[in-house]
């Protein structure tokens, strides 16, 4: 049985401007994510979905309200969450698996220790082969597919993923999609997604939480149904339920546009 592993509860945020005294981003803003569970914050550009993810990570803090990760306030990054940006982080004068060892290396792992875990995780990523390439003899695909296994390998309770796709094209994009979803599946790794792109919020996540413009933060929180899609051409997308709670969801966005 799940438990809670997130509550972000109450918090609010506000940035200093030169055009006025402050842009408030959201206020009394509450979340909940539970073990094992893919959640998406969903919403426009400028929404507040970043600025809540850095908040969980520990590199922003709120100005009101609490944090809290398995009931131990959040106060600064911590190696209980790992985070994907929206563009691959990785050292280009080290390998790909020089660059998917680098934590273990910081713990002091053992060298046989440590190749034995990047294997295991280039074959997660299906990185297989390309471990002595470097980041620019990669595909953008392949090292988002590197900075996802230097992640994992760490074992974090929480993956904060940052629009980590939205530079692929559609294919690949839905590769990768599939690719977390496989992932999830053998690790059950708890993963917060944020994205502005509905449909993938749909096929990755459990449950969805919906931001409006700034102020606004949260507008609904949904719950969503199981599809089963494998390929860009699955009938699933075709399905009245999928088309319905897209619409649904599009609606919630525009009427606060």
């Amino acid at each position: 049985m799940s438990h809670n592993l997130l509550t972000v509860q109450g918090i609010s945020k506000s940035y200093r401007s030169s055009f006025q005294d402050s842009i408030c981003v959201f206020q009394n803003l509450n979340i909940t994510v539970n073990q094992n569970e893919i959640v998406a914050l969903l919403g426009p550009s400028g929404c507040g979905k970043t600025t809540l993810l850095n908040m969980i990570a520990g590199f922003e803090m709120p100005d009101t309200g609490e944090i809290y990760l398995e009931k131990q306030s959040v106060t600064g990054p911590g190696t209980n969450r790992g985070v994907v940006f929206q563009t691959p982080v990785l050292f280009p004068w080290l390998t790909v698996q020089e660059n998917i060892a680098y934590g273990l290396n910081r713990r002091h792992i053992s060298k046989k220790n440590q190749h034995e875990a990047v294997q295991e995780y280039l074959s997660l990523v299906h990185l297989n082969g390309f471990e002595n390439y470097y980041p620019n003899e990669l595909s953008g695909g392949m090292q988002q597919r590197a900075a996802l296994a230097r992640t994992l390998i760490l074992h974090p309770q929480l993956l904060l993923m940052d629009e980590p796709f939205s530079a692929l094209d559609p294919v690949l994009r839905f590769q990768m999609q599939q690719l977390v979803l496989s992932i999830w599946e053998k690790l059950k790794q708890t993963i917060i997604f944020v994205t502005h792109d509905i449909e993938e919020a749909m096929i990755l996540a459990d449950r969805i939480y919906i931001f409006g413009k700034c102020p606004m933060g949260i507008l609904e929180e949904r719950k969503v149904p199981s599809f089963t899609i494998t390929s860009p051409f699955s009938s699933s997308l075709d399905s009245p339920e999928f088309i319905r709670t897209k619409k649904e969801i599009r609606n919630i966005l525009f009427s606060c546009s």
